[in-house]
């Protein structure tokens, strides 16, 4: 004995030009058809190119931060004990 699966609620397509309610067939499935697919490309494209550098930037950060001497780290130590100190004799 098997349950019937259950329809998949309709969506509307993420073309501004369409906006048409349709079934999705896949999961993720944001557009009703291939054209309305090609219509929003450029958009898709520029999110993963942004993402894709946000990714590369966290990475560099990561490698700048492995390089820092022992003397880099000691000044950052002794900039932020000196900003406590001034907040604390100012209050």
């Amino acid at each position: 004995m098997s349950l019937p699966s259950k329809q998949p609620k309709p969506k509307t397509c993420k073309n501004p030009a369409c906006r048409a309610s349709f079934v999705p067939q896949r999961l993720g499935q944001a557009v009703c058809s291939p054209k309305c697919g090609l219509a929003i490309k450029h958009v898709n494209e520029a999110k993963a190119r942004k993402s894709l550098a946000q990714v590369g930037r966290a990475d560099i950060k990561v490698r700048k931060e492995a390089l820092k001497s022992r003397g880099d780290h000691m000044r950052e130590a002794q900039q932020a004990f000196n900003e406590y100190i001034r907040a604390r004799d100012q209050a």
